[in-house]
Order: structure tokens, then sequence, then C-alpha cells
């Protein structure tokens, strides 16, 4: 009885080897196969990171933006089945592959901080530097311009020239601040200004330099006035706290850069009144020391009237005149009104020797734009071998384009007379969402007047405002013409919709006519 069972342990036995020989032999096979297929994938990997290369390569010769190298999941992936492609094509309703990021929520009550260090040219720190952002813009609209709804106030930097000055990070409801306007000051030192400073993260470092010498000694009639006030154009950002007085009586500063510069000097006295200099030019040079001297001139008086066309008698008439002389963009001016008699008439005292522009506005009437007199006054400039037949005819065709504010010239003497044309009335009707009117919602226009060589200003004497009654309406009178007037409006429960808050709305405004328009606003979140 034991032969036989041995016979069955050898039989089982063998049946148990052979099981793991064919075992064995599979494994060896999946191993094999799975490190060819790994290898494969490696050289897969390698061809598409050479093919990277050269791409990336190729396109930095060519100045083009490199390409992104592809992952492995990329390089790996199975081609799409094309009957798979076409049915997503097709199926309109199909989920996007990625979620775009939520929205962020507007907080105008976030602040930001910019970081400035401020040094000199060896790169030394300068300590109690005024730093100062003015305004901001938005994104997407760079080249408009916000007030602070922050207070402006100076933030000093310490010892080692350093400063935090925080900030609105929204400009408005819509958008971010992605530019300010900064000023950076110090006693010693040309100011630093920049009126579209790029903001971003990390330390930015603003280098003051110190201007060339320059020392200005006002006089009339012979005598030295130490105490004379002095005046440069806006960009230098120099103000009275920037002169010393010198023992000598001259009047000195070390804060003016080399260039083009205005200058201008006032002084006002009992018994003559104010006296002022002519606006001045100089030039400044690097690193350079320059002596100046200036006279005070006697005041004269402008009169004049507006034009025959107006009714009289005049009511609640205005006159506005902006006295200025520049080049290049870059000048000085002065600013002087005065009421319109009855009959039309009226007198300007206290003028300085300069030419100008003035305006006007009275009940129903505002003065007219007109064609420049000259190729100077309209700014344009004569190729160097021009003809005096070239010039009239450049000057005709410059009179047929452009309209400006009149011309006047203080020191001719001679009465101007104000030319004239009845003003245009602006209605707008305000709706809501749903096209139902809304009553109580604040109208506002902004008129601008130009003036040359020296900016722009809204209209003086109105708040161009008006306010919309049951039926939606509000109406804004005595607006001058205007080929592209911006308008507005507000109330506590709605605002301006989102195309018309990135651009104000505007409409053209005819002589003697009135101009209308609807204008949609949405409920404020």
């Amino acid at each position: 009885m034991p032969a036989p069972s041995n016979r069955r342990e050898r039989g089982v036995w063998i049946v148990a080897a052979t099981a793991a020989a064919i075992v064995a032999v599979a494994l060896c096979a999946l191993l094999f196969w799975l490190a060819s297929g790994d290898r494969s994938d490696h050289a897969n990997t390698a061809r598409a990171s050479e093919a990277d290369r050269e791409a990336h390569d190729s396109d930095e010769l060519a100045g083009a933006t490199p390409v992104t190298p592809l992952s492995r999941a990329a390089v790996d992936a199975p081609l799409p089945n094309a009957e798979l492609v076409d049915a997503r094509a097709s199926d309109a309703t199909a989920a996007p592959a990625t979620t775009p990021p939520p929205r962020e929520v507007a907080d105008l009550a976030a602040r930001d901080q910019l970081l400035l260090r401020v040094v000199d040219e060896r790169q030394r720190p300068i300590f109690d530097a005024a730093v100062m952002i003015q305004g901001l813009r938005k994104e997407g609209d760079e080249g408009s311009w916000f007030s602070r709804r922050d207070d402006v106030v100076p933030v000093r930097t310490d010892h080692e020239g350093r400063a935090r000055i925080p900030y609105e990070r929204w400009t408005d409801g819509d958008a971010k601040t992605v530019r300010v306007d900064l000023l950076v000051e110090h006693p010693d030192f040309i100011s630093f200004t920049e009126d579209s400073f790029v903001l971003a993260p990390g330390e930015h470092v603003i280098t003051l330099a110190q201007g060339s010498i320059v020392w200005v000694t006002v006089r009339h009639q012979g005598r030295v006035v130490p105490d004379a006030r002095l005046t440069v154009e806006w960009e230098a950002q120099l103000g009275n706290d920037g002169w010393r007085r010198e023992p000598d009586g001259r009047i000195s500063t070390t804060r003016l850069a080399p260039g083009a510069h205005w200058i201008t000097a006032t002084f006002t006295d009992a018994a003559l009144g104010t006296l002022a200099s002519e606006f001045t030019p100089f030039e400044l040079a690097a690193n350079s020391q320059l002596d100046l001297e200036l006279e005070l001139l006697e005041p004269v008086t402008l009169r004049g009237k507006l034009d025959d066309s107006v009714p009289r008698p005049i009511v609640d008439g205005h006159v506005w005149v902006n006295l200025h002389a520049n080049r290049d963009n870059r000048g000085l001016s002065s600013d002087h009104e005065a009421p319109v008699a009855a009959d039309g008439t009226f007198e300007i005292e206290g003028l300085r020797r300069a030419r100008g522009q003035i305006i006007a506005l009275c009940d129903g009437w505002t003065s007219k734009l007109v064609p420049p007199r000259s190729l100077d006054e309209a700014h344009t400039r004569p190729g160097p071998n021009s003809t005096e037949a070239d010039r009239a005819r450049l000057l005709e065709r410059v009179r047929a384009e452009e309209r400006h504010a009149q011309s006047i010239d203080v020191d001719a003497g001679e009465l101007v007379v104000v030319e004239m044309e009845p003003a245009s009335e602006l209605e707008v009707r305000v709706v809501d969402e749903h096209g139902a009117p809304l009553a109580d919602v604040t109208v506002s226009a902004w008129p601008n007047v130009q003036w040359r060589g020296v900016g722009s200003t809204i209209f003086p004497w109105k708040d161009w405002n008006a306010v919309t009654d049951e039926r939606g309406i509000a109406r804004i009178g005595n607006l001058p013409p205007d080929e592209d007037l911006w308008f507005g409006a507000s109330s506590p429960t709605h605002q301006l919709t989102k195309p018309h808050r990135d651009r104000n709305p505007s409409a053209k405004l005819e002589s003697g006519k009135t101009t209308r328009f609807e204008l949609a606003l949405e409920r404020t979140p």
C-alpha cells in the first residue's frame, strides 16, 4: 500500500513544479514587456523634450514667445478618437474644460501699500523726504484719472530712506488701482514727479538729484524787492517754500532740473496794488549757475463788452481771462474774472502785460469758439523752408479746422469785443433697467474750456447739475455748445452701467438747441 501512495505524491509534485515553471516564465515575459514599454516611454519623452528645446531655441532666436514644454501626460496620451471629437464639437451644451476662478468682489475699504526707498545720486538714503500719492489710475483705463478717497497727506522717509504709502486697492467698484500719480519732495533736491507710476510688488527705488543754482533779483524802478513771490511752471513742483531769501536781497533755489523753464514775480504794494513781471522763459544746463533779473511792472486794465447780438440788459453776466505764455506745452498762466454790467461792458483790473484767452457767460448766451488769428496761436509750426504763400495757405487751413476760446492781447490797450452765441441745453431722461423713470437722480455735466498750451478747466460760474423729476427728466441750461460734452448721473440707489462707468456718456450740443438723451441706470449692488 505504501507504493501507490508514493506515486501519487510524486505526481502531485511534478504537477506543482510544472505550474511553478509556467508562472515563472509568465512573470519574466511580463517584466520584459514592462521594461520595453518603459524604455519606449522614456524615448518618447526624450524625443518630445528635444523637440521642445529646439522649438524653444528657434523661438528665442526669432524673438517669439517661447513654447511651453509639453508634460509627460500630454506626450503619452493617445490621440482622441475622431468620431468622439466630432460628437463633442456638435454638443453646444458641453461643459468647459476648466472653470474660471470666481471674480474678486470689489472692496472699497481695502488698502495696499507702495514701498519706496529714496536715495541720492550716490545711492545714499535721503531722510525726511515727503512722499505723496496724488491720484489713481485704474486697470483697463490707465489714461483715466481718479481723485483719492483718502486724504492726500505726505509720508516721510525714515533714516534708511524708506517709506510705506497706503493707497486704495480699488479705484472704483469695477477695477483695481494699477498706477498712481506720485510726488517725492525734499528741500535739497529736485522733486520727482510721475503721473502714471506703475505699481508692482516689492520695493521701488527713487533717485533724487540736486539741481542747478538759480539766483533771482526782483526789481521795481531800480529798487530790489526781496519780498516778491516767485512762480515757476507747474511741472517743476516748486512751491514758495522751495526758494531761499539771501542776505543781499536775491532769492535762490537748487531744486530746478536742467532744461526749459518759465518764471514770473508778483508783489502786492499798499500804494501801487499788485505788481507783476512778464512771463519769462529761461534755460538751465546740468550742474550750472544762473543769475536772473525780473522787473515788476505796473498793472493794466482790460476793458471790453459783449457783442451786440446779446439783448440788453445783460442778466447774470461774467467774463474770465486766462493769461498765459508757453512753449512745448510748458509755461505759466494766471486767471482773472469780473462781472458784466447790464449794458454789456466790463473791466478787469490788475493784469500783467501778456496774451491770453477770454470766455463769457450770461443768461441764455455764451462766448463763441473762434478760429485762431495766427499760426502761433494755433501752435502750428510751418516747415523751415516755407514761403509766405505756404504760411498763408497753412493758416487758412488751420482757421477752417480749429476753434478756440477767443484770443486777447492785454498790452494792446484796445477795447475787447467778446463774440457771443445762444447757449445750449441738455435734457436727460433717466430710467432703470426696465425702462421705468427714476426721480431724484442727480445729473451732472462737465463743459470744458481749453486754454491753449495750458490745459483745461470746467466752465465756471455754475455747478452744472440738475435733479430728475417724477418723469425722470433733468435739464441743464446755459451750456456752451460742445461737440462732445461728457455727463453722468448718480443716486443713492442706482449707478451708471458698466460701459458708461468705463467711459462717461456724451452728447453733441448745438447753439440755441436742446439735446435730448435717455440714460439707463442699474441698481447699486
